[in-house]
C-alpha cells in the first residue's frame, strides 16, 4: 500500500478551509494530478456525497468516483474513492494555526 502525506498552511479558519476542501469536485483546483470533477448529488456535501474526479497521467484519464466516510465539520474529513483497479483512502485533518489552518492530508492507496 502507498501512502502519501502532505500539510500546507492556509489563511483561513478551520470552516472554511473545510468547506471547501469538502466540495471535492473543485479537486482540479488543488490537484494537479486532476483533469475535471464533479458533484453526483444535490445539495451540498455531507457523509455520503459522492464525486467524480478524473485523472490524468501519460495522456491517459482515468475517472475516479470518491465518497464522503465521515464529515466532522470542521475538524476532519474522509473520502473513499477509486475504480476497479485502484482504491484511494484520503484522511484530510484541519488544525487551527494562528489566524489560518494547517491542512494533514493522508492518501493510502
Amino acid at each position: 500500500m502507498a501512502r502519501f502525506v502532505d500539510a500546507i498552511d492556509l489563511p483561513v479558519g478551520p470552516e472554511q478551509a473545510f468547506d471547501y476542501l469538502a466540495d471535492f469536485h473543485r479537486t482540479a483546483e488543488w490537484d494537479p494530478g486532476v483533469v475535471r470533477g464533479e458533484k453526483l448529488d444535490p445539495g451540498p456535501p455531507r457523509r455520503g456525497s459522492r464525486f467524480r474526479v478524473v485523472t490524468g497521467l501519460l495522456g491517459r484519464e482515468t475517472p475516479l468516483e470518491y465518497e464522503i466516510e465521515a464529515f466532522e465539520r470542521p475538524h476532519r474529513l474522509v473520502l473513499r474513492g477509486g475504480d476497479d483497479t485502484l482504491t484511494s483512502l484520503d484522511e484530510i485533518h484541519f488544525v487551527p494555526r494562528g489566524a489560518g489552518t494547517r491542512v494533514l492530508y493522508e492518501a493510502r492507496l
